[in-house]
């Protein structure tokens, strides 16, 4: 749902672009940003919740609930096992404890398993020619087929459906790839040749059509 949403998004706002530009001035499309994340900024401080889970220990802790000692409650310094006598090493334990995870343990991953290299390359290759035909598609029907900005701004409404549907129907195959007894995560992987191959035959269309005609 998530990769749905996000697709969706990715067609609708240059829909929504070109008819700002076409009725207004291109300076509104960052105003329109500037003020949608504004107002989604204020939304979520309210409707999200924190799950930072050593914040969500500290509290639990403070608040009287926890029946962990004082030296067993999770904090970054506990965690690193480092002399904090003093602010600098404070602040140092605290640095080291929030880069190692998000830094180091993902670096290890795409060095030492091979299915992880592998599926990041397939994973950006695939996300690079998604970006390129999202940022050229717009100037294709405008420049070639004289098209407004709003109008060339519905050729991204095909690309809103496409990945909708694919996103319904490679889960349902995935689902019923697992229910056959591939039970590890890698089994969610087969129906991606489906889209493996479908890929080049859509750039292969992309790129002819606007050639001959």
């Amino acid at each position: 749902m998530g990769a749905m949403l996000t697709g969706a998004g990715l067609s609708l706002g240059p829909i929504m672009g070109g008819y700002i530009v076409e009725r207004t001035t291109w300076r509104w499309i960052f105003w329109a940003c500037a003020i949608t994340f504004a107002l989604l900024a204020v939304v979520g401080c309210y409707i999200l919740k924190e799950t930072y889970s050593p914040v969500l220990h500290k509290r639990v802790y403070q608040s009287g609930n926890d029946s962990k000692t004082e030296a067993q409650a999770p904090s970054a310094t506990s965690q690193t096992n480092l002399d904090v006598s003093s602010p600098l090493k404070r602040l140092s334990a605290r640095a080291i404890a929030v880069f190692k995870g998000p830094w180091v343990r993902p670096a290890q991953m795409l060095i030492q398993s091979p299915i992880v290299l592998l599926f990041a390359i397939y994973t950006t290759v695939t996300q690079g020619y998604l970006l390129l035909v999202f940022a050229t598609l717009g100037l294709v029907y405008q420049d070639h087929y004289h098209f407004s900005p709003g109008a060339s701004g519905l050729a991204y409404l095909g690309l809103a459906g496409g990945l909708t549907l694919s996103q319904f129907t490679l889960g349902h195959l995935s689902d019923k790839h697992i229910a056959r007894g591939a039970h590890k995560p890698e089994g969610r992987l087969p129906p991606l040749l489906i889209g493996a191959l479908i890929i080049p035959f859509s750039l292969l269309a992309y790129g002819w059509g606007p050639h001959m005609h």
